[in-house]
């Protein structure tokens, strides 16, 4: 069976013709990326062969972390049309990461926004800190830590290292949970407490670390505040799955948090 060719489409249907009349938000991904595939297969039109990759790959995001290889399973993708491809999904993450230095760092959700989708699909753990100045301008993104986080993975000599370096005036740190679920953990909360307290010594303020996976983001300084208001000593004393849990049911901070805007919680008394 021969399929119908891109010239056979009426003009509007075509995805090139499409895109110059409409822009490009007006497109579908599968005729985006048969825009970059230029040509289908004899079995397959362009598009017909885009929508056959996405199904296969799980989706536009899957796409995003594919492999040379696994593109060039598919048949009608050789090494040029996979090359191209990947090249221009490099090409949008390095844009993406250029603008997040332009994000100003006045709230958990102005940063989780920017970090979000390119951390949420990943398939390790990876701790990011963000370098930020008086100003609340970033300085410098940078990827400390990848594999399975841990205090003692965590160490506060490569968290502030460059930031001092960097004449940063204050840092936020951030990781992704990979399994979706932003709750923090009694991990987390030790690790983001050890780093304040270093952060306190060191003269650069640790503003938050915010915790990013598919089901949305959660602030640690803000549970911190609220163990606080519930007179849990965490400086003095080890927090309990028991209490972290408790606050995170009262004030409902996972997957309500994402909604919520303003600044950073206060500094601690």
């Amino acid at each position: 069976m021969v399929a119908y060719t891109i010239k056979e489409f009426s003009e509007e249907d075509r995805p090139r013709e499409k895109f110059k009349k409409l822009g490009a938000l007006a497109l579908s991904d599968k005729e985006i990326l048969a825009i970059l595939l230029r040509t289908g297969t004899k079995n397959q039109n362009v598009i017909e062969l885009s929508d056959t990759i996405l199904k296969d790959m799980g989706g536009i995001t899957k796409l995003r972390d594919a492999t040379l290889t696994e593109l060039m399973k598919h048949k009608g993708i050789g090494q040029e049309k996979a090359i191209h491809i990947l090249a221009n999904i490099e090409f949008a993450r390095r844009i993406y990461a250029t603008n997040v230095l332009d994000v100003k760092c006045d709230s958990p959700q102005s940063i989780a926004n920017y970090l979000k989708s390119s951390l949420e699909n990943l398939t390790q753990e990876v701790f990011v800190v963000l370098d930020i100045d008086t100003k609340g301008k970033i300085i410098e993104k940078r990827e400390v830590f990848k594999g399975s986080l841990s205090m003692s993975v965590v160490h506060p000599r490569e968290v502030f290292k460059l930031a001092i370096k960097n004449s940063a005036s204050s840092i936020v740190c951030v990781h992704n949970h990979p399994s979706g679920d932003a709750t923090p953990s009694i991990e987390d909360i030790k690790t983001t407490i050890n780093l304040m307290e270093v952060g306190e010594i060191v003269g650069i303020e640790m503003l938050d670390h915010i915790v990013v996976a598919k089901k949305g983001y959660v602030s640690i300084r803000k549970v911190l505040n609220y163990l606080a208001v519930e007179n849990i000593d965490y400086k003095y004393e080890d927090v309990t799955s028991e209490q972290l849990n408790y606050i995170l049911r009262k004030y409902k901070i996972v997957g309500s948090i994402k909604k919520v805007e303003g600044k950073f919680p206060s500094k601690f008394q």
